[in-house]
């Protein structure tokens, strides 16, 4: 791996695609990244520069629930039309809320992790981006990150202000400025290259992938072993081969044999000796198979 890969903290989705390219032995690129984020493998972040967002907290509501009973209503009364709807069962929505003690909208810098739970145009966005197509919806609701801290936050955008000219947004003046009424969810997604992954993320993943190596590598050892036992095998049978042709060697003379080659080798004749003997088994061996 390349020495600066160790020191960044944050990688764009090109540098997160070569570093895994390099530890993974594979190629590997920005779609792969986009795909394992969208397949819940690692998390995306946005590096934001004064971001306007608002603080909120996710919830489910269900509907027809009497709070004095604490049970869900059998019946509701219709005032327009002056008689009882039966429910058969209940209504549940998931939305998000604003914390009460805070209205203000404030602005975000750093690092946060892109939010897939709460609104699906950031799925659509990512889609979009793999698959070449414009086809995402538009997040009238908003998009959301997530801090380091897992508080999530929702994207704002200001509403048009020119206290100076007629016709514009004027806000109001009970309000401060970055009052939440003065801002609406924004529907203007980040841009790409403001998108990148965290190195611990990156050091996770690569954790994970190679946990599943072992049996791969164990396998690559032994063919590894196999190919060098063969060689070698090749290799006795050779020196058994020449010094029957040369030196009119067969079974039973090899520390004769041994002591015509020493003067050829740098090794002593004991292991000349032994390795004839292994030559000739291989052989005997091979013609045995045939």
């Amino acid at each position: 791996m390349k020495k600066l890969y160790k020191l960044k903290e944050w990688y764009s989705l090109e540098d997160a695609a070569k570093r895994l390219t390099l530890t993974l032995n594979e190629e590997i690129t920005v779609k792969d990244i986009l795909q394992l984020f969208i397949e819940g493998h690692l998390e995306l972040s946005w590096y934001m520069r004064n971001i306007h967002a608002q603080k909120v907290a996710p919830y489910t509501k269900i509907l027809n629930w009497d709070k004095k009973f604490g049970t869900l209503f059998s019946v509701m009364h219709d005032e327009e039309n002056q008689n009882y709807v039966k429910y058969d069962r209940s209504k549940v929505t998931h939305a998000v809320s604003t914390y009460e003690d805070n209205s203000g909208i404030v602005s975000l810098n750093g690092i946060f992790n892109l939010d897939l739970e709460e609104s699906s145009s950031t799925k659509d966005w990512i889609l979009s981006i793999i698959t070449n197509t414009i086809n995402y919806s538009c997040p009238l609701d908003g998009f959301f990150v997530r801090d380091d801290k897992d508080n999530l936050w929702r994207i704002m955008e200001r509403h048009n202000f020119n206290p100076f000219e007629e016709g514009e947004y004027k806000k109001d003046d009970n309000k401060p400025i970055m009052h939440r009424d003065n801002f609406f969810p924004s529907a203007e997604l980040p841009s790409i290259e403001d998108i990148g992954v965290c190195k611990t993320v990156i050091e996770s993943l690569e954790k994970h992938l190679c946990a599943e190596e072992p049996v791969n590598d164990n396998m690559q050892n032994i063919n590894n072993e196999s190919q060098t036992q063969r060689k070698l095998n090749n290799v006795l049978k050779l020196l058994f081969y020449i010094s029957e042709d040369k030196f009119n060697h067969s079974h039973g003379k090899e520390k004769e044999t041994a002591n015509k080659l020493e003067t050829f080798s740098p090794v002593g004749k004991q292991s000349i000796k032994s390795w004839l003997v292994e030559g000739y088994e291989l052989v005997k061996k091979d013609n045995f198979s045939n």
